[in-house]
């Protein structure tokens, strides 16, 4: 299958509507340390929502500390969702950018890695602004500017064509997006993977590349 993605959301939706795309989405891959980093350092509340869940593996990873708590997941992937690894929790096929959920519903937001497939944030912080409860949480992990992986894939394939996460953003650019919200926390993770790790690989990758995430906690003012 081609991987082509010019700011066109049905060429995205299509692209995730993949059977063996997610069977790779079963485990943390290399992002392995960036889901570990969250699960030790959050505490969710609840209801929680995650936005771009996928296969649920994040849900999974934390599943001691959440048994028994109302948690969402929403992701565009039906193939995802069908081979959810969680059971206990509700599923819907949604746009995080159209989330259908009342206003001021949800204590606490996640998302890991899909906002960077977008190139505009707006309709994503507006819908997360308006779902989220006064004393509401939002946790936001993404590629970084400077990944290894990603600047790599832009510098030799025609940015304009590639699909996945090339949107690299920093703090800053995530805070002016939220502007309804407050940082409570901002850190950059780096972490050195073997190339031979990644789903996709190319012959001018090196043998090592170093990942770079950004982690951000924000909550309403």
């Amino acid at each position: 299958m081609a991987e082509y993605f010019t700011s066109s959301k049905k060429t995205l939706f299509d692209y995730w509507q993949d059977k063996s795309r997610s069977l790779r989405f079963l485990d943390g891959g290399t992002r392995e340390e960036a889901y570990s980093y969250f699960c030790l350092n959050c505490h969710p509340k609840f209801p929680w929502l995650d936005i771009g869940s996928g296969t649920g593996y994040v849900i999974k990873k934390c599943l001691g500390n959440i048994l028994g708590q109302l948690i969402i997941a929403v992701d565009i992937s039906f193939e995802m969702l069908i081979r959810y690894q969680v059971p206990e929790v509700n599923k819907i096929i949604a746009s995080g950018e159209f989330l259908p959920l009342r206003k001021k519903s949800i204590a606490f937001t996640s998302s890991f890695f899909c906002l960077s497939d977008y190139p505009r944030l707006s309709l994503f912080s507006n819908s997360i602004q308006r779902i989220l409860i006064d004393v509401g949480e939002v946790i936001l992990f993404d590629y970084a500017v400077g990944d290894g992986y990603w600047e790599l894939r832009k510098a030799h394939h025609d940015p304009q064509k590639l699909i996945g996460n090339i949107n690299l953003r920093t703090a800053e650019d995530i805070n002016k997006e939220f502007s309804d919200l407050s940082s409570l926390q901002e850190k950059y993770i780096t972490s050195t993977v073997s190339t031979k790790n990644l789903m996709r690989k190319f012959d001018f990758l090196p043998e090592t590349l170093d990942r770079k995430f950004l982690f951000i906690h924000l909550k309403r003012r």
